[in-house]
């Protein structure tokens, strides 16, 4: 029996297959809305890790405004990968599952932008956030915000009948799981348009915990 994990994945994959040449255009107000945010509030990246980077579009932007940043993506579609190279040929991008890689090194900024809904384990993923980030590093994080009665009825619908899909928050909820693990040095509220919202934090580690 196929387990629940693996069904999530195969699902990601195969939506992401499917999506990689008309994403970054069918998303555009969507992605446009996060990576401003992130940005507006990015300072001295280094080296950075995006996981979930599907086509380097926050990495290429992120790059163009720090020119001096080495850049880092983890996804599991190889069409998505196949498009971030050809925008960044310098950076090292590799197609895998980030939930089980094996990352020893740490990174100055860790993005995990709009990834915590498709994952078995959201839980285990924000507390894994703090192996990768570095001394002094930045955590960046975003996900949907389950915040209004559209939003509240599409998030059944996605769970019941969606198998890329497996949970997105309410701001309360999410905001009691990252302040467990870390300090929520930033945080908004982003409105693309009058269906989405999405809640977007800029996390720092405890310093018991930095290092």
């Amino acid at each position: 029996m196929i387990s629940k994990k693996t069904m999530i994945r195969q699902a990601i994959l195969h939506d992401y297959q499917s999506l990689a040449k008309t994403y970054d255009e069918h998303w555009s107000t969507f992605l446009e809305s996060t990576h401003n945010w992130v940005l507006a509030h990015l300072e001295n990246p280094g080296h950075v890790i995006d996981l979930g980077c599907g086509t380097g579009r926050l990495l290429e932007s992120i790059l163009h405004k720090h020119p001096d940043s080495k850049l880092t993506g983890l996804d599991i579609s190889p069409d998505m990968l196949t498009i971030a190279q050809q925008r960044l040929p310098q950076a090292r991008l590799q197609e895998t599952d980030f939930t089980t890689a094996k990352i020893k090194k740490k990174f100055d900024t860790v993005l995990s932008i709009n990834v915590l809904h498709h994952l078995n384990n959201p839980e285990s993923h924000i507390a894994s956030l703090h192996s990768l980030c570095a001394k002094n590093g930045a955590i960046f994080l975003c996900d949907f915000a389950i915040e209004t009665l559209p939003l509240k009825t599409a998030e059944q619908y996605w769970r019941f009948f969606h198998p890329a899909h497996h949970r997105a928050f309410t701001r309360k909820k999410l905001r009691s799981m990252l302040e467990k693990h870390f300090i929520i040095e930033n945080e908004a509220l982003l409105q693309p348009d009058r269906f989405w919202r999405l809640q977007i934090y800029k996390l720092q580690k405890p310093q018991s915990l930095d290092n």
